[in-house]
């Protein structure tokens, strides 16, 4: 006679967004129980944060050492978030010094996590069809749902804008 014994075992996961992960920055921001992960991107100088705060912003999430080419980072993309002053998907803000993102896969909430390279560019910068200036930060990790990026751990690059 076999006996067969099965354990299960559940963890609650918090889902409100009062953690924030390591750095200065604040709380992480709202969302509540959205249940998305959140990049908040603190201590942004006046300049680029000024700008984003008229223009919008974007983020790309990619693995880590992907080249500053436009489609390279397209291709390559796991997940996204675009804030624009007429539309903000997924409740992304910039407001107070911060910048939040909830991040998507192609209108999904985005699960992945581990180490990964950060985009972060002006809303509209790529619709010109030509290299534009962006900030990357080479490698993040992306395994807890709050994660607080402090501004300077990016750095400014040009993405290269050739043919698809």
């Amino acid at each position: 006679m076999t006996i067969t014994i099965i354990v299960l075992s559940f963890i609650a996961c918090p889902t409100d967004d009062s953690g924030g992960g390591s750095g200065s920055g604040g709380n992480g921001g709202g969302g509540g129980s959205s249940g998305l992960k959140t990049i908040v991107i603190t201590d942004m100088p006046s300049t680029p944060y000024d700008r984003y705060k008229s223009t919008g912003v974007s983020i790309r999430v990619v693995p880590v050492g992907t080249a500053p080419d436009y489609y390279t980072i397209a291709d390559n993309c796991e997940a996204a978030s675009n804030i624009n002053m007429s539309i903000s998907i997924g409740n992304s803000t910039i407001a107070d010094g911060k910048v939040i993102f909830k991040l998507f896969n192609n209108s999904e909430p985005w699960t992945g996590s581990g180490n990964h390279c950060l985009y972060l560019w002006d809303y509209y910068a790529n619709t010109a069809g030509v290299n534009f200036p962006a900030y990357v930060a080479a490698s993040v990790d992306l395994s807890q749902m709050n994660i607080t990026v402090p501004f300077s751990m990016f750095t400014a690059v040009t993405v290269i804008r050739g043919s698809p």
